[in-house]
């Protein structure tokens, strides 16, 4: 399995940029511009599928990293991991309230900002494997 791994984390790298991409321009659309199309369901499964996906690459890479050996002491024993799920809940729900028309427009831009952080800050300790993310440069 490991002989995969740099393209299962190719993989899971370009699916989290398309993500992140699909959020910032539907979710702009929707909180800037009170536009429906970003709710059509046709955009919705699409980032449905594509978040299917990343979390289906994420879960492999893991379990790799479990058989060969690198995550051992377990999965929330590595800080980075772990801190890494817990910001993805955030940004999950932030990002549900902020395509949500009844929560109002100021709500919504708080919630769509926020999520955008957040998803910088998991992109951020990803990269540098630690809790800290781009803090430590």
């Amino acid at each position: 399995m490991m002989t995969l791994y740099p393209q299962i984390k190719s993989v899971h790298m370009h699916l989290a940029m398309l993500s992140g991409f699909l959020f910032l321009i539907r979710g702009g659309a929707a909180v800037l511009f009170n536009a429906r199309w970003p709710r059509h369901a046709l955009w919705r499964y699409a980032s449905y599928s594509i978040d299917t996906c990343l979390l289906a690459a994420a879960l492999v890479l893991l379990f790799a990293l479990y058989r060969a050996g690198a995550v051992a002491a377990g999965f929330f024993a590595n800080g980075w991991l772990a801190l890494k799920l817990l910001l993805l809940v955030v940004y999950v729900l932030l990002g549900v309230f902020a395509m949500r028309p009844k929560l109002g427009r100021a709500g919504r831009m708080v919630c769509y900002v926020a999520a955008l952080g957040v998803f910088v800050c998991i992109y951020n300790i990803a990269r540098a494997h630690h809790p800290l993310g781009g803090l430590l440069s």
